[in-house]
């Protein structure tokens, strides 16, 4: 600093301190610094952009095995068309991908123009073999199936027409008739091709009979001809039962006639038999009346 006078005035000049190099050093350090930050930041975005490059080249790479691992599942009935449109359009709308509605679209077609007629055919063979003991005509196939989708909405509205259609209900209750039948009459005879023959075996035994085989004979009753077993019709056999029941019920009068005619006959004897007592005991009586007249007489 100096002074300088002149005109009764003072100039004071000021002179500038020297730079200090520590400052410049930290700027610089600074500036290094941000410059590393911007860096890595470049780095790393241009590392994850390639990461997201490589996951989304690999998903749209398996974007072909998902479909086909969801058709499979669609036309093996595990999920339905639109379930699997579904899932596949999540997997793509995550990785960014192009969309594929074609794709999606196939799945979809793939349920109902191939799974759903599979099952739909697989399920009238099983339910009429099932619940109609036969396998359907083509004809009644091709009914069925031109129906799904407009009378019936599933299987289980198919399985309740065959449930209320006149050939169940008349087979149905033919066989709660057969299955009276076969509990008093023994199981239906089938022939060698395991077809039922509409003929029973009824097994009768001749001791419920309620006659001895002397007394049947005077009866004039063959036992030979009652009993045993017997196979026919229903009809057949309810016609050997009744006979049956008629023969036990005549023996049974024919005994209980049998056995008022020994107490009749018997009743006889024992009048007969009184009445030669009575006639006995009135002539010794009369003699000894006499031989007593006779003695008072003299």
């Amino acid at each position: 600093m100096g002074m300088y006078g002149g005109g009764g005035r003072t100039t004071v000049q000021y002179k500038e301190p020297e730079p200090d190099p520590r400052i410049g050093a930290f700027y610089e350090l600074q500036g290094e610094l941000m410059q590393q930050q911007y860096d890595d930041e470049k780095a790393k975005e241009a590392a994850d952009a390639a990461s997201a490059a490589a996951i989304r080249e690999s998903a749209s790479s398996s974007v072909q095995d998902l479909y086909n691992n969801l058709y499979g599942q669609v036309t093996s009935g595990q999920v339905t068309g639109n379930q699997a449109a579904e899932q596949l359009r999540g997997y793509i709308n995550q990785y960014s991908l192009d969309p594929q509605e074609g794709l999606a679209g196939k799945l979809i077609s793939a349920y109902t123009t191939e799974y759903l007629p599979s099952k739909n055919t697989q399920s009238i063979d099983a339910y009429y073999q099932q619940l109609l003991g036969r396998a359907p005509t083509p004809e009644e196939k091709e009914q069925h199936m031109g129906r799904f989708g407009t009378v019936y909405n599933d299987v289980d509205d198919f399985k309740d027409a065959i449930l209320n259609s006149e050939e169940y209900q008349k087979k149905f209750n033919d066989s709660q008739i057969e299955n009276y039948w076969d509990a008093f009459y023994g199981d239906q005879l089938t022939d060698v091709e395991g077809n039922r023959t509409g003929q029973r075996t009824f097994n009768y035994s001749d001791q419920f009979m309620p006659l001895s085989g002397e007394f049947a004979k005077r009866a004039g009753i063959d036992f030979d001809k009652i009993g045993g077993s017997f196979t026919g019709t229903v009809g057949e056999i309810e016609e050997y039962v009744q006979g049956i029941r008629s023969t036990r019920e005549y023996a049974f009068n024919a005994g209980l006639t049998s056995l008022q005619g020994a107490i009749d006959k018997e009743l006889q004897n024992i009048k007969k038999d009184s009445a030669k007592e009575v006639a006995r005991i009135q002539s010794e009586g009369q003699m000894a009346a006499g031989g007593l007249a006779a003695l008072m007489a003299f």
